[in-house]
């Protein structure tokens, strides 16, 4: 015979104490409620009534502690978030201020400069000062790396022109390179181009051709990060543009670029032979 499962609250066949309990339970509130209790079923049945009691109203018991529920939000100011992304962010942001401290600290402050720029979100245009950045071999050598190529081209205008021409000649090119890791250039840029743009007069007396002209100098580097990069920096370990690309998405740091620009003369002579010519250029500026 299968027994039937007893009701949830005492009824019949429940001892006395607990019929007691439960029929003084709800004026328990009274001492007289209490009192008879006592009497009826002794003070074991009166701490088990108050117990009970106290569950049915969600109120802990004496000595107890309530807990917040499991899914409930911490409220605690001082705590710091538990997102594990942000967290990490934290971590690669300290990481570059750290960078920008080390690399004041050391006098590389347009490298500085320029990380605080974009960690500050100002985006824009950053004009780096020319003298600074000429002092850098790899610039001046992409200088004369574009300036042989005038040169080359004015010679070819050179050996196409006739007696009593004048014309003018335009033309530019661009030179992109990588500063050494031994220079801050490096750090504060890293690859950039130099792009010149010449204008040039030619004018033709018999075999010789008299040049002068101009060329404007634009260095540009746009100061960005490419996911899959990443740099060595001294003291730092390898930095991956990947953190950077993470702090722009979450704490608004942008990307900006980077400009100067300088102009430089150009004077020549080429005397047109029938072999070959023979070329005088001379440059000046800034």
């Amino acid at each position: 015979m299968h027994r039937q499962r007893q009701a949830d609250h005492p009824g019949a066949g429940a001892p006395p104490a607990a019929r007691a309990a439960e029929e003084v339970r709800p004026g328990l509130d009274s001492a007289a409620a209490v009192l008879a209790l006592q009497a009826s079923a002794g003070n074991q049945a009166v701490a088990r009534a108050v117990r009970t009691l106290a569950r049915d109203r969600g109120t802990p018991e004496s000595g107890s502690q309530a807990t917040p529920d499991a899914g409930a939000p911490a409220t605690d100011a001082g705590s710091t978030s538990d997102d594990p992304e942000q967290t990490r962010v934290d971590a690669i942001v300290k990481k570059y201020r750290d960078m920008i401290a080390a690399a004041r600290a050391d006098g590389k402050n347009v490298a500085a400069d320029n990380l605080q720029h974009w960690l500050d979100g100002k985006g824009g245009v950053r004009k780096i000062d020319v003298k600074w950045l000429r002092g850098f071999g790899c610039v001046t050598d992409a200088e004369d790396t574009n300036k042989g190529r005038f040169e080359t081209s004015l010679n070819k205008q050179a050996n196409g022109a006739s007696h009593g021409d004048k014309k003018t000649f335009t033309d530019h090119w661009d030179r992109m390179f990588t500063a050494s890791t031994r220079d801050e250039l490096y750090y504060a840029s890293g690859t950039s181009t130099l792009t010149s743009k010449g204008t040039f007069e030619l004018s033709v007396i018999e075999n010789e051709v008299t040049i002068g002209g101009t060329v404007l100098q634009h260095w540009h580097d746009p100061y960005d990060w490419h996911a899959g990069l990443s740099a060595y920096i001294p003291g730092f370990g390898s930095i991956s543009d990947a953190d950077a690309l993470l702090v722009e998405k979450l704490r608004g740091a942008k990307p900006f670029e980077m400009e100067a620009d300088w102009t430089q003369s150009l004077s020549g002579l080429i005397k047109v032979g029938k072999l070959w010519n023979t070329k005088t250029f001379t440059w000046s500026g800034p």
